[in-house]
């Protein structure tokens, strides 16, 4: 199996140096901090080069990657919650999307090159905004954003290295095996893969070439959130 290449999502909310007003040694995100102090964050891998001037957020609504990897799973989450959780509706304002590369100009590749002083430096600024805010969610689309998203809750030691689709679905399903109450549990899902290779997509997280990979997936976070909801603030009144 090939390895999961991350790729698209957008402007707003980008993963950037300096949170604004904040000095340059404050190691946060350059987004409000209502926004950090969101409980789940989305964590996508950058801005198409060709739309790069278009899109107005990650993962934006009117661009289609939001919807080839992320809303069928929003859609079966809410199914599961509506159906089984008697809790009406996750409260999507409670959802806090960023990407790992920095926006780039017009035309240009995105800037994933784990060896540059740039990256490196997002790299530092995201690690600290999690140890400052501590999600208990974090779900990440892609081999390269769920590295990043390993090395920043990694204070030391070697990154992560990009791992397989099959092996991006191990991890998911350790991960919601071995709940964190105290900490940041981190979910990887696919990226473009899941719509590209869609007959495979299954057979990595589910372990069977027939099964629905968004099914599966969102069922899993739902039944996760249900069983741990008085500890997550993200449900809709």
């Amino acid at each position: 199996m090939g390895i999961d290449e991350g790729e698209p999502a957008s402007e707003n909310n980008l993963i950037c140096p300096v949170r604004s007003g904040a000095p340059a040694s404050s190691g946060a995100l350059e987004v409000p901090r209502n926004e950090l102090k969101k409980p789940i964050w989305l964590l996508g891998h950058s801005l198409p080069a060709k739309w790069v001037d278009e899109l107005k957020e990650p993962l934006y609504p009117r661009f289609p990657t939001r919807h080839s990897i992320w809303t069928p799973i929003w859609d079966y989450m809410q199914e599961r919650v509506w159906s089984c959780g008697g809790r009406g509706r996750i409260d999507r304002s409670k959802l806090f999307v960023s990407n790992v590369a920095e926006k780039q100009k017009h035309g240009e590749n995105a800037d994933i090159n784990w060896k540059s002083e740039a990256f490196q430096h997002r790299l530092k600024n995201y690690r600290s905004s999690l140890n400052q805010h501590r999600p208990p969610v974090l779900i990440t689309f892609g081999a390269d954003a769920y590295r990043f998203a390993a090395a920043g809750l990694c204070a030391k030691g070697k990154p992560p290295r990009k791992l397989r689709a099959v092996e991006l679905g191990e991890r998911f399903c350790e991960a919601v095996g071995d709940w964190k109450t105290d900490g940041t549990n981190v979910f990887p899902l696919l990226h473009v893969w899941a719509a590209l290779r869609w007959d495979q997509a299954g057979k990595a997280y589910c372990g069977d070439a027939g099964g629905n990979y968004f099914e599966f997936v969102g069922y899993k976070l739902a039944d996760l959130f249900l069983t741990h909801a008085p500890r997550l603030p993200i449900w809709s009144e």
